[in-house]
């Protein structure tokens, strides 16, 4: 059985694969600070 890791590994050799994961990075960066902001806040 295949863990997250080498699927994601995987995956990401596919050049269409990773040219859409890669677009994909600056809205996954900015989720992030709002959890991580919402999380400090105290907020759900």
């Amino acid at each position: 059985m295949k863990n997250l890791k080498d699927v994601k590994a995987q995956l990401l050799a596919k050049p269409a694969v990773r040219q859409a994961y890669d677009a994909q990075a600056p809205e996954l960066e900015l989720a992030r600070e709002l959890i991580a902001a919402r999380t400090k806040a105290g907020l759900t």
